[in-house]
């Protein structure tokens, strides 16, 4: 399994959600919170069907997972 790589910092994710409680997203805004709903959504999948560590998670999202 391989998930989409969208570089987004978690400060932009922040500001995004109050944009997104004040006016319109733009397109490429609206395209990085889906891809974070994505990555969530496959990630609670393989954790609950046992076919994900949380060890392999962290490796999937890359070493800003671990700290």
């Amino acid at each position: 399994m391989r998930l989409k790589s969208t570089e987004v910092s978690l400060e932009e994710l922040e500001q995004l959600v109050e944009q997104a409680g004040r006016e319109p997203l733009s397109a490429e805004d609206q395209g990085k919170l889906q891809a974070l709903v994505e990555t969530l959504k496959t990630l609670v999948e393989e954790l609950e069907a046992d076919n994900l560590t949380i060890e392999q998670a962290r490796a999937l999202l890359g070493d800003e997972a671990e700290e």
